[in-house]
């Protein structure tokens, strides 16, 4: 039997009102982070001290988040401002200053990084209802994660992988 027209509306509503609060939480989410980091630029605080490693903030602004479907789109595209690429680039290449060339603290970044994929599943989970988090955070997490095997590698001249499956991480 197929659905009635009564149904099949209502499930649309339900698929239209899950795209919003995917949209929603991802807008607050980066739009926060957005204003905390402007705040401490405004605030004059150009150098971040992370436990001695200090960091030019300007540095790691973030773009304006796309309020509409059409240029949130031509953000997560390749080559976008929120591409797998530029948000990785940003992940790793913070990660990547604080830890400078010691791999024990490569390995701690890695780990908070991990840690950072972990708890957004937890709140998509939350706000969203649905265990898996969108294929381009999957992505996002693969690129990281790899970039920091690549960076493992160059500082111990040894072949390392991902420690943590990307489902277990990225998903509640």
């Amino acid at each position: 039997k197929g659905l009635s027209s009564d149904q099949v509306q209502a499930l649309q509503d339900e698929i239209d009102a899950n795209q919003n609060a995917m949209l929603n939480l991802m807008i607050q989410a980066l739009t926060d982070s957005n204003d905390k980091l402007q705040g401490w630029l405004d605030e004059g605080i150009g150098i971040l001290n992370f436990d001695g490693v200090k960091i030019d903030a300007s540095k790691f602004a973030m773009p304006e988040v796309a309020t509409n479907a059409e240029d949130a789109a031509k953000a997560v595209a390749d080559g976008g401002d929120w591409s797998v690429d530029a948000v990785s680039s940003r992940i790793f290449d913070l990660a990547s200053a604080i830890a400078g060339n010691d791999p024990e603290k490569l390995e701690k970044m890695r780990s908070a990084v991990e840690e950072g994929f972990k708890q957004a599943g937890v709140t998509w989970k939350n706000v969203v209802g649905q265990d898996k988090m969108p294929e381009i955070t999957q992505k996002t997490y693969d690129d990281v994660m790899s970039r920091f095997d690549k960076r493992a590698e160059e500082l111990s001249g040894k072949t390392t992988s991902a420690t943590s499956a990307v489902n277990e991480t990225v998903t509640a």
